[in-house]
């Protein structure tokens, strides 16, 4: 299995919102190097956008060798320059044919975000991947979302972020709902990123 995670940094994701995200996300990775180990290969890569888009590896590794720490969060929310990097990462590196790639925010894009989708549209490892999205907040851009992962009921806003990791250990290839609360789609008029 692989996985990438596209990890909104931008101001408005700084505080509670990415220490909860960091905390879930080292939970998630305990677990699956315990996955790997008994079922199957996991290899991951985590993009960290805000005004500007960084890799923490320039290619998928093995789960068990990923090591993080905690990102700063300022800027703006570049969603479509994370689209069109995402679109090269995966036409440059050998990802297998289980990929699942889940993108959090709890922003609008405040870039290109529909020249990024158009790349990413047209990169084969995306469109066969399982797509899906964690809203964070009721500013999150669900329109924008709905357009990353192609079906509404692949956007969640689960009580808490492991019910939703929980999943990929379970080896669901669609993470379930049960956990997640009906998804606002109407379309948030401010954001609290600030220009810097």
């Amino acid at each position: 299995m692989d996985l990438i995670l596209m990890i909104d940094t931008s101001g408005s994701m700084s505080g509670q919102k990415i220490a909860s995200v960091y905390d879930s996300i080292e939970n998630l990775m305990e677990s699956l190097c315990g996955y790997n180990n008994l079922v199957e290969p996991v290899n991951c890569c985590v993009q960290l956008y805000s005004r500007d888009v960084i890799w923490l590896y320039n290619t998928m590794i093995p789960v068990i060798d990923f090591k993080w720490s905690l990102p700063e969060c300022t800027g703006m929310t570049s969603m479509g320059e994370a689209c069109s990097t995402l679109a090269a990462f995966i036409e440059s590196n050998n990802i297998g044919d289980n990929l699942k790639i889940l993108i959090i925010t709890d922003g609008c894009p405040t870039d290109d975000f529909e020249e990024g989708m158009d790349k990413l549209q047209k990169t084969k490892g995306f469109v066969s991947a399982d797509k899906f999205a964690l809203a964070i907040g009721e500013e999150a851009d669900i329109a924008s979302l709905l357009s990353f992962t192609g079906d509404e009921s692949k956007i969640y806003r689960p009580n808490t972020i492991e019910d939703l990791f929980d999943s990929i250990i379970n080896g669901e290839n669609v993470w379930p709902d049960n956990n997640a609360q009906p998804v606002d789609t109407s379309i948030p008029t401010e954001t609290d990123d600030e220009w810097e």
